[in-house]
């Protein structure tokens, strides 16, 4: 070992130093003495001394193992000595791994452990397929049993006041005691009661009303339009209800309504009433006819006048007229008809040197005509758009058109 001054050493080093012949001992670095030291800087180390901090000690590389000496002739001594322990040998390679044990006994069983959680459940598989409807032979039919009571043979029950008589007409009439059946009501739950004959057949309904006479009539610049002579008349279904009320009213300032029914119900003189004119042309009058039945129900139903003004035409051999003209020729000669726009479809003959005339109310608008299939051939003329009184002295300004040729022949005109 290599020791220098500047070596520091935190603990005492023992340093192996050949004293004399084959002894080594321990020692320990004391001094500070010059470089190399002398034998004062050491001393056996069982001798506690502390190295100063300046001394600096390197190591230097370990030199190789020398050689074993030989081993010298045994002591004399009784034995009691104890020697040196000799360094420990080189471990040799490790052996062959020798044939396995046998195998213990089995150990006791382990406690159990816990229960897992229960896993998911796996999905529904698919339905099969229905298998193939077996075929058997069929049954003989069964005795057919017996007839039960009819309608006529029914014996109704006793110990209510309740009335039953069923019109059926052509079958004849059913007459006894009400009884009760079972009735499934809204809410689910079932009671008994009595049938009635609306349970049984349509709802009662006013099938028919009509007011006599010209369902269309010609306007008044005022006054009333008195109804007599007519006559309303109303039928019923089912006919198995009786009708215990009817009476007819109207929607316009009138004289005698409402206008009551006498049983049975079915028709009504409406003689001595009357309505008022409204005020203008192509207004519609409604009469509403309300029924009641036995059995509490009831209907109504309508029906109406309507006041128009007339569209004429006609043929003549003038080639200019008036609308009055043309009235008394529609009058005694040609057509007239309560209508609500110029529109008109009409056949008629034109002989030689005659044209044809066509007039209506100037706010329907201009026309177009087709004669025979061609479109045209008529013009508006002199005096159209001059004011008519008709009848009932209602002021109304006309358009008159005219063919333009004479001598048509028996044709049909259209008005669009």
């Amino acid at each position: 070992m290599k020791i220098n001054k500047k070596t520091t050493v935190p603990t005492p080093q023992q340093v192996f130093t050949k004293i004399s012949g084959n002894t080594t001992r321990p020692y320990e670095i004391i001094g500070t003495g010059a470089i190399p030291l002398s034998s004062s800087d050491f001393v056996p180390a069982t001798t506690s001394t502390t190295i100063t901090p300046d001394v600096e000690v390197v190591a230097g590389p370990t030199g190789p193992i020398g050689f074993q000496g030989f081993q010298g002739p045994a002591g004399s001594g009784d034995g009691s000595g104890s020697g040196v322990t000799g360094a420990t040998g080189v471990q040799g390679f490790q052996g062959p791994t020798g044939p396995p044990g046998s195998i213990g006994p089995v150990g006791p069983a382990g406690v159990p452990g816990n229960i897992g959680n229960q896993g998911y459940q796996g999905f529904q598989g698919y339905q099969g397929y229905q298998g193939f409807q077996g075929t058997g032979d069929t049954g003989p039919t069964g005795v057919q049993g017996a007839t039960g009571p009819g309608i006529f043979e029914a014996t109704y029950v006793t110990g209510t006041s309740i009335s039953n008589s069923i019109n059926y007409n052509s079958i004849g009439t059913v007459t006894g005691t009400g009884r009760k059946f079972p009735v499934l009501l809204d809410d689910g739950s079932l009671t008994f009661d009595y049938i009635k004959t609306t349970d049984l057949f349509n709802s009662f309904t006013v099938s028919s009303f009509v007011l006599s006479g010209a369902a269309s009539v010609l306007i008044a610049p005022s006054g009333s339009l008195s109804l007599s002579g007519r006559t309303f008349t109303a039928s019923y279904t089912p006919a198995v209800l009786s009708v215990v009320a009817a009476s007819i009213s109207v929607n316009t300032t009138n004289t005698g309504y409402p206008l009551s029914l006498s049983s049975p119900y079915t028709s009504v003189s409406a003689n001595g009433t009357s309505i008022d004119y409204p005020a203008s042309k192509n207004t519609t009058i409604t009469f509403t006819i309300t029924a009641t039945a036995s059995d509490g129900s009831s209907d109504t139903a309508t029906d109406t006048i309507s006041f128009r003004q007339y569209n004429y035409w006609g043929v003549t051999a003038n080639s200019g007229i008036t609308v009055g003209d043309l009235i008394d020729l529609a009058d005694n000669f040609g057509s007239k008809e309560l209508l609500t726009s110029r529109t008109k479809t009409f056949s008629i003959n034109a002989s030689s040197g005659q044209y044809i005339y066509y007039a209506y109310p100037y706010d329907y608008g201009e026309a177009t005509f087709t004669v025979g299939g061609f479109a045209g051939g008529f013009a508006e003329v002199a005096g159209s758009g001059e004011t008519h009184a008709n009848a009932n002295n209602y002021l109304e300004k006309y358009r008159i058109y005219r063919s333009d040729e004479t001598g048509l022949g028996s044709t049909t005109v259209v008005v669009s």
